[in-house]
């Protein structure tokens, strides 16, 4: 039989946005979900945590961040003992890229930090992923040399800071838009996949690309090959074909 929804978030016509989902696999075993609600009495917006209790399954929420900018479009990563959060925020009328870390062994969340360089255009749909400890993530973003979004990239340093805050690191660098970047990182490097605009008439067609990036930071960043899996490549290029048919 069907299990029966469950509500989750509060009931009171707020609009509660796109969840992320992170199961912890490290004793208890715990499933978060982390979204975002406007407050019509603070006149914030708030980011929640849901944890459900495997012995009564009941969900647990409370308010992690709030802050009255606009927050969208949350996405969660675990490097054990440590869960990290990203999301969209307004800043000073345009969106940047904030990351959140929360230390589940002490229970207690770090500082907000921006991620993304401000120059006045919308950082929007951000990715992430770790392997090792290192923490990487992407979003597309505006770019005034190419004239079109293009996939930016901004990964974690020793000492907590991120290589994204103070200049953009490009990925991509082509002369159509490059959106919805997603990222995954593992022994072989660093692989990205995300939607190319390509010119074909009045139709869209999507494409996903491999590049190659070099960025000199204060800790060191080898040379990183990021491409996807030949056999993937084929499968999904085939895929948006299908679907144009």
């Amino acid at each position: 039989s069907q299990n029966k929804d469950t509500i989750i978030s509060k009931e009171d016509s707020a609009n509660a946005t796109k969840p992320a989902v992170l199961v912890d696999h490290h004793s208890p075993i715990r499933t978060w979900i982390f979204w975002s609600e406007y407050n019509k009495s603070s006149s914030q917006y708030e980011i929640y945590r849901a944890n459900r209790s495997y012995g009564t399954g009941i969900w647990y929420r409370n308010v992690i961040y709030k802050n009255s900018s606009k927050i969208s479009n949350i996405t969660a990563i675990e490097d054990y003992p440590h869960i990290y959060l990203f999301w969209e925020q307004e800043y000073n009328g345009h969106f940047e890229i904030y990351s959140m870390r929360y230390n589940e062994t002490a229970d207690l969340w770090d500082n907000t930090v921006r991620i993304s360089y401000p120059d006045g255009h919308d950082a929007r749909n951000p990715s992430a992923s770790e392997y090792s400890g290192s923490i990487f993530a992407v979003w597309d973003e505006f770019d005034e040399n190419h004239g079109c979004r293009e996939i930016m990239i901004s990964n974690m340093t020793s000492n907590g800071t991120w290589t994204g805050e103070n200049n953009d690191i490009l990925v991509t660098t082509y002369s159509t838009d490059n959106i919805n970047p997603s990222i995954i990182v593992d022994y072989r490097g660093v692989h990205i996949a995300w939607r190319h605009w390509v010119e074909e008439g009045t139709k869209q067609r999507g494409s996903w690309d491999g590049c190659t990036l070099s960025a000199n930071t204060e800790d060191v960043i080898p040379e990183m090959n990021i491409m996807v899996i030949p056999a993937l490549l084929v499968l999904l290029y085939a895929a948006w074909k299908r679907k144009r048919i």
